[in-house]
């Protein structure tokens, strides 16, 4: 077996895993039915119309553990599981010992909270991973995962200077894995129970257990989410304006053929510059499809039957406001110059000391070139080819 690695966390708890198998191919995964509004091919009806408990075909593993009732679930209980999340199976929860640490750790941090673990399922989500510690009090404690990439390993948790156990592990706690789903936005977040329990010791408390979904939950599950653009994923599509702002390493193109960009979130940021620090923008996500969830930045975007014609932008360290031109959209996806309207500015706008205007003519825009990090630095257009 492959030595487990530690690596310490900036905040209450060092989560690391060790792996002893070859990363195994992913299985084919059936893709999850539709509600009728998402255009499946499946004779079922809708969710909204069918019994209760009949998106059962929705529902993943649960390690052979007995879930919850909605009714009857505390609402702390996390979701039973989906079929598209990895599974795993937890075994042998142990405290042992910090091997070769050089300098030594401070007190208690000579030891690690261990437990094992198998990937009993091959599915499409797998990221987004934490475990939870419940100790015999009652309370829970957790910590993100960095991944769980190997077949088989060990997870193991390292008590920091100042952690949640007063520099001492617990002897008794219980043990599971959980996976956050954010693609929903933020008016849906669920957490999902990707594992069994297992306890070390003893405790007051019953093992934790999943609870099955509501009926809007269910709905909401069997569609799946707008993603968001990825970057880089058509570098020859399009063609770029300069950029307004800074040029740095941190570049992100969008762009996406035959998709009109109709907006995009961003919220109102800061960054350091030499002597303190220069108000600014975050950094931005387009958006080319309404049904994107609302993840709770500022949305800018145009009103039915418009898109993104053009920038105006102000910076000068950083980009630190933008106005967008939104035009007519046309039937044959080109826009119309003649028929715009402007939004106000977004950001510190004052603080820049330089204006960029960016597109403007007409030319269909389908993406940005945003170079961005944790903050704007530079923004551009990609227009459509002539």
């Amino acid at each position: 077996m492959n030595p487990a690695v530690r690596i310490p966390s900036t905040l209450l708890l060092a989560a690391l895993v060790a792996g002893g198998c070859n990363k195994p191919k992913p299985a084919a995964e059936p893709a999850a039915p539709q509600s009728a509004s998402g255009g499946s091919a499946d004779a079922d009806p809708p969710l909204a119309k069918r019994p209760p408990g009949a998106w059962v075909e929705l529902y993943g593993e649960t390690g052979g553990e007995a879930t919850l009732p909605p009714d009857e679930a505390p609402p702390s209980a996390p979701l039973r599981a989906r079929k598209a999340d990895t599974f795993f199976t937890l075994s042998k929860p142990r405290i042992a010992p910090v091997k070769n640490m050089f300098p030594p750790p401070p007190p208690g941090g000579g030891q690690v909270l261990a437990v094992d673990y198998v990937r009993t399922t091959e599915r499409a989500l797998s990221g987004n991973l934490s475990v939870v510690i419940r100790t015999a009090g009652g309370k829970d404690h957790t910590v993100n995962l960095k991944a769980l990439g190997d077949r088989a390993g060990t997870i193991e948790l390292q008590v920091a200077n100042r952690g949640p156990w007063s520099g001492a592990l617990p002897k008794d706690a219980e043990l599971y894995l959980v996976r956050s789903e954010g693609r929903y936005g933020k008016a849906f977040s669920p957490t999902f129970k990707v594992s069994n329990s297992v306890v070390m010791g003893k405790t007051d408390f019953p093992v934790t257990r999943a609870r099955d979904w509501t009926a809007d939950e269910a709905k909401a599950l069997a569609v799946p989410p707008v993603e968001a653009p990825k970057a880089n994923a058509n570098p020859s599509a399009g063609e770029d304006t300069p950029v307004a702002g800074a040029v740095n390493a941190f570049k992100q193109r969008f762009a996406e053929p035959g998709k009109p960009l109709l907006g995009f979130d961003s919220y109102d940021w800061f960054w350091p510059v030499e002597g303190g620090k220069e108000e600014c923008l975050s950094p931005v996500v387009p958006i080319y499809d309404r049904a994107y969830p609302d993840m709770g930045q500022r949305r800018t975007l145009a009103k039915q039957g418009y898109a993104v014609g053009g920038l105006e932008v102000k910076s000068k360290t950083y980009v630190n406001g933008i106005r967008v031109t939104f035009m007519r959209l046309k039937a044959d996806g080109t826009l119309n110059p003649a028929d715009t309207y402007q939004s106000g500015w977004l950001g510190p706008h004052t603080v820049g000391t330089k204006e960029t205007k960016l597109g403007g003519d007409g030319r269909p825009v389908i993406g940005l070139t945003c170079y961005q990090a944790g903050h704007l630095s530079g923004i551009g257009l990609v227009l459509r080819e002539r």
